[in-house]
């Protein structure tokens, strides 16, 4: 999802309410099949601490979160990868993993420069961090 568009919609004036539309769409139409996972990717993080926290330029405002975690909710989604603040995070909202990457180009917090290996298995989704020295040399698929 482009969340810049939410976060800020006077900068592309619809834009916002097209892709809310999208997403209740898509979401109610994954509803009517059988997926095990659903995965959002966006790049605002809707949270950094918890889903009470305040609004930041960090994070989604809290109405913009509260609309988000209750479709994510009723609509089963696993979990939410976002970026945008440059340090690794994790929040859990009652089962919706929220996580935050840090950055392969300017990291803001002690994590090092690097990426995510998201592994979306059967039962379960399992993702890790790595620093550029410490990437691994393939990447093992076990279910």
């Amino acid at each position: 999802m482009e969340s810049n568009v939410l976060k800020n919609p006077q900068g592309a004036p619809g834009a916002a309410e097209k892709q809310m539309t999208w997403l209740k769409k898509t979401l109610q139409r994954a509803d009517s099949h059988d997926i095990r996972h659903r995965i959002v990717c966006m790049h605002h993080p809707i949270c950094l601490t918890g889903v009470n926290e305040k609004t930041s330029y960090f994070n989604t405002s809290s109405e913009l979160r509260a609309e988000l975690l209750e479709l994510f909710h009723r609509h089963n989604v696993t979990a939410v990868f976002s970026g945008h603040c440059h340090r690794n995070i994790n929040v859990n909202d009652d089962g919706l993993e929220l996580v935050t990457t840090s950055s392969c180009g300017k990291a803001l917090g002690k994590d090092p420069l690097g990426f995510r290996i998201v592994k979306v298995l059967a039962d379960r989704i399992e993702h890790e961090y790595f620093g550029f020295d410490q990437m691994p040399s393939s990447v093992q698929m076990h279910d």
